[in-house]
């Protein structure tokens, strides 16, 4: 399916799936805007290509179904700067998010949560004072270097990449930062071991 309007979806109902039955993709061209009172499930059992903006003003999953190998995944592509954007209350969460771009940037304008995979092929995610979530130990983290990174750097130190680890017994978690400067791209990853289970200290 291709979208090459603006598209609205609203859900006023129960749970709302949007997808092909069992695997394909659907391609939005232009904005693509959710609303409603209930969950949209979009890309059920497909993946999703994006181009321009998305935009949030109700509660949203991306990627979900039943069928296991099924990608389910929402990929940001093309040459524009996009940006993740909208009033929703309720933070998005995205399955398997991937970051494949000719040009630009993916930007946060809301918080998001990704559930599964965030695979970094090409471009940036730039979290614009805003909070990317892992939601849990068991995300996995692919690609990443000099021309994808995770950029965190703002004046305020606003911008938030949250992995909730939990009481994990051990592994290494790898934090894909990167920064331009100067116009030039640099991969500066931070890398945090768990070498055995503990019960957490205090907040940060």
């Amino acid at each position: 399916n291709v979208f090459n309007d603006t598209t609205h979806v609203v859900n006023n109902g129960t749970d709302l799936r949007i997808g092909p039955v069992t695997s394909g993709a659907n391609y939005f061209n232009s904005l693509v805007a959710f609303s409603g009172i209930d969950t949209v499930d979009l890309c059920y059992h497909s993946r999703c290509f994006f181009a321009n903006d998305v935009e949030f003003n109700g509660p949203t999953r991306f990627g979900y179904g039943a069928t296991s190998s099924a990608p389910r995944s929402a990929i940001f592509h093309g040459s524009l700067a996009q940006h993740i954007r909208g009033t929703t209350t309720v933070t998005p969460v995205i399955r398997n998010l991937q970051i494949d771009k000719t040009a630009a940037d993916v930007l946060l304008d809301i918080p998001i949560s990704v559930s599964h995979n965030l695979s970094l092929t090409s471009g940036n995610i730039d979290l614009n004072r805003h909070t990317l979530t892992l939601t849990s130990p068991t995300v996995a983290i692919t690609g990443g270097g000099s021309g994808s990174y995770v950029m965190s750097e703002a004046v305020d130190n606003s911008s938030r990449l949250n992995w909730e680890l939990g009481n994990v017994g051990s592994g290494s978690f790898r934090f894909p930062f990167g920064a331009n400067i100067s116009g030039t791209d640099y991969f500066i990853p931070a890398t945090f071991s768990v070498t055995a289970a503990g019960v957490p200290v205090g907040s940060g």
